[in-house]
This record gives structure tokens, C-alpha cells and sequence, in this order.
């Protein structure tokens, strides 16, 4: 089955090529470059799943993305929505979840490379000790999470931290406004004070279409985010909206990420978009240090030696 996919784009690539360069000369002339925003679960070579990639595997993303285009954070994604200028493809690394696994090598691997990285949390599971339930339905044994003081540290490595609610549920379904803001501002203000930093970013669960809500997005702007991300494919082209960030999973198949990044056509004409309407955020004084914006630790990129003592188990 993977050597029949790998054979698939292959030949899409080669049959496209001549639209492909010419894509890129456009972008390249009227500097409108998209961006692609990559996400993660875990990086690991032990019990794998369709949420895992191996270490080797994530080095030959990470050393094709350095060929093709440049490392960004989201803000940086973001001004150039805004903007509607970028002179190069960008491309940004998230994960999801918050597997204590990532400590033994990816982790160490962004930073000894300099590469901006936000790190989306689901603050239940952590704060409790709690393994995913996707997990317990895949795996004989819970993978472990991380903890809190774990995700204190990845901030003061300079790691973005951004929440993924509390108990990494469908936000799409018809949740009371209490409940949503138990998963949406209890959970960020959990995140803020285990690290003395604003929680500028929110990834949605599952992050399909049918897994976001109105009035989800509602309590977002009110509470003051940054931006959301959704998981259900698509480019981010400047000049188009900066609330919403569209990211597409970081694919262990690499001749499928090979294809994403040097602009499959196909990929580039996907236009199934997320219509919601954005209200204006409550000014409050108490959330102005929400709109802060992250700076890596670029100076010092190294992990703590409470980090760096982890080893995989």
C-alpha cells in the first residue's frame, strides 16, 4: 500500500512539474507566497500509530522544509496575512496534545536547530496525569503525557505554549457557553500561570469543519486569542484572514509532504473554507497581556536539564 502511494506522487509530481515552476515564478514575482503550517502529535520510534512519527522520519521533514522554503513561528505567518506580502514559502511546526515523548529528541532536535515551534496543550490531561482516551483504544499501555513542569520548561526554552482545551473534546457539538469556557478560558488561564506567559493561540480538537462551532469561535474572540487552527488541509495565502490558521498534518509519508510543500496543484485549488463570523474581542484591561507577542528564546536554544535528563520509556 505504501510503495503503491510513494509510486502516486511520484508520478503526480512528475506530471505537474511544468505548473509547479510556474507557480513558483508567480509567487516569486508578486511575492505571494503561501504558507504551510505543519502539525505533529508525537515523535517517537516505539509504538507506532497513524498519530507517530519516527525520529528519522521527522529529521527528513524537517531537512526537506530547510531545501524548500524557511522556518516561521505563527505570529510571523500572521503579519504576513495581514501584510499581504511574503516573499518566500514559510512554513511552521505545531504539535498537539502534548506527548512527554517529544522531550526525548524532537524537542532538543527544534532547538539545537533554531526552528520556532508552538507546542498546543490539552491542560486535563497533563495537569492530572491522564492518558488520551484515542490512545487507550489504540495502545495495550497509556502513552505518557507531559507535565506540568515540563511545559513550564518548554516555555522558558522557548517554546511557544498554546492550548488545546481541557479535555480534548469536539468543540463542534452543541456545548453550553459554561462548558465552552471551561474549555477555552479556564484551560488558557491554567496554561498562563503554569508559565508566566500569554497564551496567544488555540488549536480545535480533531479540527475539521464539522468540529468547530460559532459559537466556539465566539468565546475565542471574546476571551482575546490571537488566532485558531483548524487540521482540515489548505495553504495560508497573505492578504487572506489572520484569525484563522489553516494547518495540515505533518504526513510520516514523505513523498506526501514532498508534494504538499512543492505546490501540488490540486492542493493549491482546495477552497472547502470554514465560514464563521468574527465578533470584536471584549476589551478588557485584564487580557491585554493575550495580545503579547512571543518571542523565541533563540539566544539560549537549549532544554533544561530536568528535560534533557528524560529518556523515552
Amino acid at each position: 500500500m505504501n510503495l503503491r502511494r510513494n509510486l502516486c506522487h511520484r508520478l503526480a509530481s512528475w506530471l505537474t512539474l511544468p505548473r509547479r515552476r510556474r507557480l513558483a515564478r508567480q509567487f516569486t514575482e508578486t511575492q505571494k507566497w503561501p504558507a504551510a503550517i505543519l502539525f505533529y502529535h508525537r515523535v517517537a520510534n516505539h509504538c507506532p500509530n497513524d498519530w507517530t512519527i519516527t525520529k528519522n522520519g521527522f529529521k527528513a521533514h524537517l531537512d526537506l522544509i530547510q531545501k524548500l522554503g524557511r522556518f516561521a513561528s505563527l505570529s510571523e505567518i500572521q503579519a504576513e496575512q495581514r501584510s499581504g506580502v511574503r516573499e518566500h514559502l514559510k512554513v511552521a511546526i505545531t504539535f498537539d496534545d502534548g506527548y512527554r515523548d517529544n522531550l526525548c529528541w524532537a524537542i532538543p532536535e527544534l532547538l539545537l536547530r533554531k526552528i520556532p515551534v508552538t507546542y498546543f496543550v490539552t491542560t486535563n490531561n497533563v495537569e492530572y496525569q491522564r492518558p488520551f482516551a484515542h490512545d487507550l483504544r489504540f495502545h495495550r499501555h497509556p502513552l505518557h503525557v507531559n507535565t506540568k513542569a515540563e511545559i513550564r520548561d518548554l516555555a522558558e526554552s522557548g517554546i511557544e505554549i498554546g492550548c488545546h482545551g481541557a479535555e480534548h473534546v469536539d468543540l463542534g457539538q452543541e456545548w453550553s457557553r459554561e462548558r465552552l469556557e471551561i474549555e477555552l478560558i479556564d484551560s488558557r488561564k491554567r496554561l498562563q500561570d503554569w508559565t508566566g506567559q500569554p497564551i496567544n493561540h488555540f488549536a480545535f480538537p480533531y479540527g475539521h469543519i464539522q468540529n468547530i462551532s460559532q459559537l466556539a469561535i465566539d468565546v475565542l474572540c471574546e476571551a482575546g486569542y490571537q488566532s485558531f487552527s483548524s487540521a482540515y488541509g489548505g495553504w495560508n495565502f497573505p492578504g487572506e484572514d489572520a484569525f484563522h490558521l489553516h494547518r495540515f498534518h505533518g504526513d510520516p509519508c514523505f513523498p506526501a509532504l514532498r508534494n504538499w510543500l512543492s505546490l501540488d496543484p490540486r492542493k493549491l485549488d482546495i477552497h472547502n473554507r470554514l465560514v464563521f463570523r468574527r465578533p470584536q474581542p471584549t476589551k478588557d484591561p485584564s487580557k491585554e497581556t493575550s495580545q503579547a507577542t512571543f518571542v523565541a528564546n533563540t539566544d539560549n536554544p537549549s532544554l533544561p536539564s530536568s528535560l534533557m535528563s528524560y529518556e523515552s520509556q
